[in-house]
């Protein structure tokens, strides 16, 4: 003789909308913190960059210095990757350079939107390509870190700017 269990009214064949809304909220949660992490991560490293480019460059610029104190333009040659580094995002490396004995003065004010720097208006930065200028003799370069500011770039003054986003080396005269 089988004995058959009752049949149950309350059996569900499926998940509740509340259960649904529950798992959905969780995941866009985890979502928005994973995606804000990761941006902040590829700034980072894209900054990281910037920094170990300008390095490259300017060590590249103090070997080519020659004999009489003047600098000479860096080629292909000059680089592992036998590329010269170069920024291709909106920031771009900015190059000053003098053929007298004075410093070339760090940057003042940078617009992000701009290809470089505007101030101090002389020497003018440019953005730089390898080449120097005849009988260079003191030279800064820079890079826009962008880490540090918001979606939306606005004008820096350099001097006042804490955490610093601009990155320079100057050569070593």
């Amino acid at each position: 003789m089988k004995k058959f269990l009752p049949k149950s009214t309350n059996n569900p064949s499926g998940f509740t909308l509340v259960e649904l809304l529950v798992v959905i909220s969780i995941i866009a949660i985890l979502s928005v913190i994973g995606i804000t992490v990761f941006t902040g991560v590829q700034k980072n490293a894209r900054d990281a960059r910037r920094r170990s480019d300008i390095d490259a460059i300017a060590s590249a610029l103090e070997t080519k210095k020659g004999s009489n104190t003047a600098y000479q333009t860096i080629a292909t040659a000059d680089f592992a990757g036998r590329v010269i580094p170069n920024d291709t995002s909106t920031p771009k490396y900015c190059y000053a350079s003098l053929t007298t004995s004075t410093a070339v003065g760090a940057p003042t004010t940078w617009d992000p939107a701009a290809a470089c720097p505007s101030a101090p208006a002389s020497p003018a930065y440019a953005v730089f390509t390898g080449t120097v200028a005849a009988n260079t003799t003191n030279w800064t370069i820079c890079a826009y870190l962008e880490s540090n500011y918001a979606t939306t770039p606005f004008a820096i003054n350099v001097a006042t700017d804490n955490p610093a986003r601009v990155y320079c080396k100057s050569s070593s005269q």
